[in-house]
């Protein structure tokens, strides 16, 4: 990780959790507004970077990094630190990419090209593989504080990750391929971590534009999704069901997390008539058998 004083906080932060976030809220608040007042007096990013655009950058790059790094059980003091500095603004004129820090501007992008690697990939080193599904569970507990309001059809939310659950499930479990164990894993996390979200989504029908929310090539009725509903959401839940009971070869630590995941996805869904849709059982069979 980058030195800079954004890190240091964040760093303190995961290190001593029982401490609260306000002390690391007020200290990155108190380097945002001193260096909007500094780019006001200085004109600065009129012509070259801003220190308040400097400033979020190394901040969004260091949440990140350390996100990456620090398992997901210590991951919870980080997405409560990010929810709660979202509710403060500091204004300045020369920023035009976003309200610092309502809109939580260029997280989006800096977390997307760290999660961004080739899922389908068998041979990736392991440090990566770690790196990966750390940020997927921050991700993860992201979505699920987000707050989304499914009435707001054109609504945008910097910290859900709702489209990036979508591409980890049609990848692991809607293609021909069977999922890797780490994207296997990637999978589960969130349904751990975001298991409500994830069932609002379906229960709403959330779709994205253009072929964004299409199925993979393994589905019968992929080409007419555009993207969660109830159909895809049995889907996942058979071929979590199928790794469940073909357990044998399977690493502890991914059966472990198979589990809590079938768990959380059984607990979240009361009514189960939903099971009873357009499916039929042969091609249902066909499409989640591993």
């Amino acid at each position: 990780m980058a030195h800079s004083k954004e890190s240091e906080i964040l760093i303190s932060l995961v290190q001593h959790p029982n401490q609260g976030v306000e002390h690391a809220i007020q200290a990155i608040v108190k380097i945002s507004r001193d260096a909007a007042a500094a780019d006001l007096t200085s004109g600065a990013g009129l012509v070259f970077r801003s220190k308040l655009d400097s400033h979020v950058h190394a901040f969004c790059t260091a949440l990140v990094d350390l996100a990456s790094r620090t398992s997901p059980v210590k991951q919870d003091i980080l997405a409560q630190f990010v929810r709660q500095i979202q509710t403060i603004t500091v204004v300045s004129d020369l920023h035009g990419e976003g309200r610092v820090w309502a809109d939580l501007p260029k997280f989006g992008y800096t977390a997307y090209d760290n999660w961004n690697i080739d899922l389908r990939s068998t041979n990736l080193p392991l440090a990566t593989q770690i790196m990966w599904e750390n940020l997927t569970a921050f991700y993860a507990q992201l979505t699920s504080v987000a707050g989304i309001d499914h009435g707001i059809s054109e609504g945008h939310c910097a910290i859900d990750g709702s489209f990036l659950a979508l591409v980890t499930f049609r990848e692991a479990f809607e293609n021909e391929r069977c999922p890797s164990p780490m994207l296997l894993r990637g999978a589960c996390l969130w349904f751990i971590y975001a298991c409500n979200v994830l069932w609002a989504n379906v229960t709403n029908r959330r779709s994205f534009p253009d072929r964004a929310g299409l199925g993979g090539n393994k589905t019968k009725y992929g080409k007419q999704w555009k993207g969660y509903n109830v159909e895809r959401w049995y889907l996942w839940e058979r071929a979590l069901r199928s790794v469940d009971v073909a357990s044998e070869g399977t690493p502890t630590m991914t059966m472990s997390l198979v589990s809590k995941a079938l768990d959380n996805m059984r607990n979240v869904t009361d009514d189960r008539s939903y099971t009873g849709v357009s499916w039929d059982e042969a091609s249902m069979q066909q499409v989640c058998n591993r």
